[in-house]
């Protein structure tokens, strides 16, 4: 059944082993995830938030190499995807704006990167303490 007949549209999710702010094994890891869900006819694959660099990275957050090697690795994915036209990946990544730091996600496609959606609710509570880290 071609489920696109009907008007449906496969998505999957997906959750990588990650190392901590390690990057390019963590794309090297959604890359594959990625190519998993192709052969699956899935049309969108959703990765966890903070994916491209892991969610535990704490103070490292804050770190500029590790914010720029972030950026680098969702610019090595959107390269990767314009081989991928029937499929859209949303992954996670820690992105500075404005002198901000924002926990996204972001959209992407064979034409690139189509956007960024930021975290809007920050969890400052418990085991939870992201507003250390994350303008909402």
């Amino acid at each position: 059944m071609k489920i696109n007949e009907y008007g449906f549209v496969r998505v999957a999710a997906a959750s990588p082993k990650v190392k901590v702010a390690d990057c390019d094994y963590n794309v090297s890891e959604i890359k594959s995830m990625i190519d998993v869900a192709e052969k699956e006819n899935v049309q969108i694959v959703c990765f966890p938030e903070l994916s491209i660099t892991s969610y535990t990275c704490g103070d490292l957050f804050f770190q500029a190499a590790l914010q720029q090697k972030a950026v680098e690795a969702l610019l090595e994915l959107a390269g990767f995807m314009k081989k991928k036209p029937s499929l859209i990946a949303i992954v996670g990544l820690p992105l500075l704006l404005k002198n901000s730091l924002y926990n996204v996600a972001a959209v992407i496609s064979h034409e690139g990167v189509l956007g960024f959606v930021p975290k809007t609710y920050i969890p400052n509570n418990n085991e939870f303490y992201e507003k250390r880290w994350f303008a909402g």
